[in-house]
């Protein structure tokens, strides 16, 4: 594909410019950056698979009894584990020596190395966090199973896991959903109704003081509790703030702003769309050897330049699906 504007090496090297790179690529990622916040990114350091252990169900021999009552002492299974494969994401770039050489000295405004290798990353996180929004079939499934998969619209369907949510057995695996054509009659979310279908939402998830940790809105809902709460004092979550993304507190949960700019053209968080994610249960699981490493050099045996590989690996698991919901229009 034929460069937009100035080459790359021109870009990074020689003439009077601001010496600053300026960041084109990078999407806005407030899930990444919440679930890093609220306690849903966890280390790995290995194994076949990622196994989320759980409990699914009550113990069937409980019961009321009086004097020598005899006791109900069947098998009563209880746990289970869900079973969620790595996945891998990787890119690269290059550097002819003549690049290296050209862009050195004082020349050197901005480093072609280190500029391509912040590219890179961004790129990745962009794909990465699309992927937290998907239902892991893109790439022919080699992408993580994200929220459309973990918190999906139709929950009594598909299998997660290795546990089929269409079961009788996998019910207790199934997340809450809001569709709000279906599920009331005040008709799609506006203003004047946000505030209730937050509620739904929160309420049928809460348990004690364990509830959403996080809420992530599309443009449409965003705007919507924007206008349902401008009378009110609003508080903000000062870290997700200072980190440069918008955010509300409503009912003690954080609601980030999941739309914006879209530089690679992946998807966001649906415009008429919240998530409420519990990051106890939800998370990211990251191999602690493959996060976002770039791998040694390697030098071409029969041309003038090096190779740099940038590789993550992880995915996304659940341990306990009740404890989150979707809330949509469409």
């Amino acid at each position: 594909m034929a460069e937009p504007g100035l080459s790359e090496l021109i870009t990074t090297t020689g003439r009077l410019r601001s010496k600053k790179l300026k960041d084109n690529v990078s999407d806005s990622h407030p899930i990444l950056f919440a679930m890093d916040k609220y306690g849903g990114m966890q280390d790995a350091t290995g194994g076949r698979t990622i196994v989320e252990e759980m409990s699914y169900g009550q113990n069937g021999t409980v019961q009321w009894y009086d004097g020598g009552t005899e006791f109900n002492m069947s098998s009563a299974p209880v746990l289970t584990s869900a079973e969620f494969n790595w996945k891998s994401l990787g890119g690269s770039f290059v550097i002819t020596g003549k690049e290296k050489r050209m862009n050195s000295g004082p020349e050197q405004y901005i480093p072609l190395v280190s500029s391509r290798m912040k590219v890179l990353e961004d790129t990745m996180m962009n794909q990465l966090h699309s992927g937290l929004l998907g239902d892991g079939t893109s790439s022919s499934g080699q992408s993580v199973g994200g929220a459309a998969l973990l918190v999906a619209k139709i929950p009594s369907t598909g299998v997660v896991g290795g546990i089929d949510r269409s079961t009788a057995a996998g019910t207790f695996y199934r997340n809450h959903k809001f569709a709000t054509a279906t599920d009331w009659t005040d008709g799609a979310i506006n203003a004047g109704n946000v505030r209730r279908g937050y509620d739904k939402c929160i309420n049928a998830t809460t348990r004690g003081s364990d509830k959403p940790t996080v809420a992530v809105a599309g443009n449409d809902h965003w705007e919507y509790l924007m206008a349902a709460l401008a009378a009110q004092q609003r508080l903000e979550d000062p870290a997700m703030a200072k980190a440069g993304f918008e955010n509300i507190v409503y009912r003690g949960v954080p609601v980030v702003f999941g739309g914006g700019i879209s530089f690679s053209g992946l998807s966001l968080v649906q415009n008429d769309l919240t998530y409420f994610f519990n990051t106890k249960y939800f998370k990211l699981v990251v191999h602690n050897a493959a996060n976002f490493e770039m791998l040694e050099e390697v030098q071409s045996i029969n041309q003038d330049l090096i190779a740099r590989l940038m590789i993550w690996m992880g995915n996304c698991t659940l341990s306990n699906a009740k404890a989150q919901s979707v809330l949509f229009d469409s």
